[in-house]
């Protein structure tokens, strides 16, 4: 074998072991290398070699395959395209795993597929986030190495001539077997290291979590009420004055045990501290999903969100149940909803929408001058202040009902210097995360002041409460979307009223963010006339258990039963259990010394099932009458053609001229002609006076995408958008058509105007103020 590595023939087998296997091999060696180093805990000796293992196999496995391949080969042509072949591989596993140790690095969670693939998908909505959180040095790391295995290889490039001395092929085969035994491998379960996606190489860990199709257990599917329809009622035990308006005040990202009112020893929250003694405190109110957008879907509507990554409570009509904004309306509240976020994110407006609120105001409409940026997704807190001032004095007359979404806690914690920079930890980061905490105690303090000024204050029921944790490496894991233990779960959740002087208490038992809804309502003096899945705090039983569910897909959950808290891994890791009472930081897991673990696992996957099913068969409801097989009227007919995948039949709209700040509905119907591949969609453009609107979505209500469209069907998908209010006086034109990400778009041809560019003018409408 030595004799045939000195044959000429063999150089570009050598120079791929050089130029590819080696460095490849030192990059993943490296970069496992430096995880470990961050993670700080091996679990022995065996546990070493089970974190190097699929690095080294997958690494001794592409070399043979590299070497095998060009040893077949005889000429210097054939032998480039392999090179050029095998430095794309190489140049796509050094991107992986370099994206993935990042990743790693900034959250404690390893990458799958799933999560790649819904950054893939919402990449305009993620590139914010991303951005603000690769260094430039990541960023340099990741290019330099892309553009080494593209080019070099080619750059070092010499042409041999065939030499039959040297016939390698006979080698060749056994080495290609060996390279398959070796991948093959580098995918086996880790033997002694209990979390095996962090044992296994980023890309073998991507490739396997990709063809992960696992289920739930097969249970028993637990039926959901309708509550669809469900109301409120006034209550025949109420008595005495209730509070004619309510302020909810949502925290973002964060944890309980960061707040004075949960920790006393550190003073970053004397105002909610002082608060606590006159209010109704959960000391153990848990998220149901560490993530802000399903989160708001069980602080905000009572039931839990699917328990999946999309957001597809974010669809139109997406909600299984009436929200408590809606709820409110129906007894004569205004209701309005101010994020000092944008609204650019996992379709906030339109869940905003879904959730029955009258008044949306993000960021992006709020003045900016003379306020600090909290964070990629917006501004500090207080910037709702004055549009909160505004609204409110607009409401004399009615009840109201205003919920603030805060930011500033919101990871990367920059802590604005309005209220100063104090010392509460020698870590810098949650250093300043703690300061952020302390920036929103005095938001809250001015909200609450807000309300004294403008004589709403002594009506008012104040309900202030987190949307998730954070977690600081406490756990491994970083930030919060896949911290289930208590950094990620536990947080504040407090009620107060001037209205209400006997409030004020405890709540002992573990309760939900779902348990808000019926409280709120009964404070208020009304019952609900369908049982949602929360209960009134008051009354929270000891006994029963909560669910919690990690935002990635198929990574976490967990149940908590009094102190019990047990949580479920879906097989990356052992499960764990913890006796939050004796050991509440979670630091020793007690799962060996329980018999019914099996039982507490069973319980975890019914509930999920059990709320996935209700939101899919909602989702099936919303279908009907969208998928028709004859032509609907509409109150306009068009024949556009699409290519030759489907035609514009007409469409109807729900004002005769569009006026910024308002809403308006269009309803397209489509007819399908052939069947659409994968990968075609529909576009969207509202074309302003001066600006575009994108108006892009998948048809009718997000469930029925172009390549599930069958020949002869008639396809009716409704579309409501918001009128920009700094639109001027204008024309509006809807363009519309079919695209391909690869392939562009379709041809379009009809009886309305076609732009150059195959969009289809479908009408013009005024834009009025």
């Amino acid at each position: 074998m030595l004799d045939l590595l000195r044959h000429r023939s063999l150089a570009a087998q050598r120079r791929f072991l050089i130029l590819h296997a080696l460095p490849l091999m030192l990059l993943l060696l490296g970069l496992k290398s430096a995880r470990v180093l961050k993670r700080a805990h091996i679990e022995g000796v065996l546990g070493a070699l089970d974190l190097f293992k699929s690095e080294l196999l997958f690494g001794l496995g592409f070399a043979l395959a590299g070497v095998s391949l060009l040893g077949f080969l005889r000429s210097s042509r054939a032998r480039t395209i392999t090179h050029v072949a095998l430095g794309g591989v190489a140049a796509l596993v050094a991107g992986v795993e370099i994206v993935a140790h990042h990743f790693y690095i900034s959250t404690g969670s390893t990458l799958d597929a799933s999560l790649l693939m819904f950054s893939l998908k919402n990449f305009e909505e993620t590139w914010n986030v991303i951005s603000s959180e690769v260094p430039w040095w990541t960023l340099g790391a990741l290019i330099v190495a892309v553009v080494f295995f593209l080019t070099g290889p080619l750059l070092l490039q010499r042409r041999d001539s065939p030499d039959p001395l040297a016939d390698t092929r006979p080698w060749s085969g056994a080495m290609l077997a060996g390279s398959v035994c070796m991948l093959a491998l580098a995918c086996t379960p880790p033997l002694a290291e209990p979390y095996a996606p962090f044992a296994r190489a980023s890309v073998v860990n991507l490739g396997m979590s990709a063809l992960d199709r696992g289920g739930d257990q097969d249970v028993t599917i637990v039926a959901r009420p309708d509550l669809s329809k469900a109301s409120l009622v006034a209550s025949t035990e109420t008595h005495g004055a209730r509070p004619k308006h309510v302020a909810l005040i949502v925290l973002e990202s964060t944890r309980a045990r960061s707040l004075s009112v949960y920790n006393p020893e550190l003073d970053t929250t004397p105002f909610l501290a002082a608060l606590a003694e006159k209010s109704l405190v959960a000391e153990r109110a848990h998220a149901v999903v560490p993530h802000t957008s399903k989160a708001l879907v069980a602080t905000l509507c009572g039931i839990e969100p699917r328990l999946n990554m999309p957001i597809t409570e974010s669809y139109p009509g997406a909600l299984p149940a009436r929200c408590l904004a809606d709820l409110l309306r129906q007894r004569g509240f205004a209701t309005a909803f101010f994020q000092s976020a944008t609204e650019h994110f996992e379709g906030r407006r339109q869940l905003i929408d879904n959730m029955g609120y009258e008044h949306f105001l993000p960021v992006d409409e709020m003045r900016t001058r003379g306020f600090e940026k909290a964070n990629y997704f917006g501004y500090e807190d207080d910037i709702m202040l004055e549009p909160g001032r505004t609204w409110l004095s607009e409401q004399k007359k009615r009840p109201t009902f205003l919920t603030y979404l805060t930011l500033t806690p919101h990871h990367d914690y920059l802590a604005p210097e309005r209220y100063g920079h104090h010392d509460f930890d020698p870590d810098e980061e949650l250093n300043d995360y703690h300061n952020t905490i302390r920036y929103v105690d005095h938001f809250v303090a001015n909200v609450m002041a807000q309300y004294k000024e403008l004589g709403f204050y002594e009506d008012t029921l104040f309900v202030i409460v987190g949307d998730h944790g954070e977690g600081f490496g406490e756990h491994g894991r970083r930030q919060h979307d896949n911290v289930i233990y208590q950094e990620g779960l536990h947080i504040p959740m407090m009620l107060y009223s001037p209205a209400l002087p006997d409030l004020a208490g405890r709540v002992e038992p573990p309760v939900s963010q779902i348990d808000l809804l019926p409280t709120i309502a009964s404070l208020l003096g009304y019952a609900l006339d369908t049982d949602y899945p929360g209960v009134d705090l008051r009354e929270a039983p000891e006994e029963r258990s909560i669910f919690s569910h990690c935002w990635y897909e198929r990574r976490c959950m967990a149940s908590i039963r009094g102190d019990d808290k047990y949580i479920h891994h879906f097989d990356t890791q052992p499960d764990e259990r913890f006796d939050l009472g004796a050991d509440p930081l979670e630091t020793s897991s007690a799962l060996a010394r329980h018999d019914d673990n099996a039982a507490r696992e069973r319980e975890l996957h019914t509930w999920r099932a059990s709320v996935n099913a209700w939101h899919a068969q909602h989702s099936l409801q919303l279908l009907d009458g969208k998928i028709l097989d004859a032509m609907p009227p509409v109150e306009h007919e068009v024949n556009v053609t699409l290519g030759d995948f489907a035609r514009i039949r007409g469409y109807s709209l729900s004002t005769d001229a569009l006026r910024p700040g308002s809403k308006a509905t269009i309803t397209y119907v489509f007819e399908a002609l052939k069947p659409i591949p994968e990968g075609w969609l529909l576009f969207v453009h509202g074309n302003g006076p001066h600006k575009t609107k994108n108006l892009d979505h998948v048809p009718v209500n997000g469930l029925h995408p172009l390549h599930r469209w069958k020949p002869g069907e008639f396809i009716v998908d409704e579309q409501t958008f918001h009128v920009p209010r700094d639109w001027r006086p204008g024309e509006f034109k809807l363009r519309i058509g079919i695209y391909h990400k690869e392939k562009g778009r379709v041809e379009v041809s009809g009886d309305v105007p076609i732009t150059d560019d195959h969009r289809a003018t479908l009408f013009t409408m005024p834009v009025e103020r």
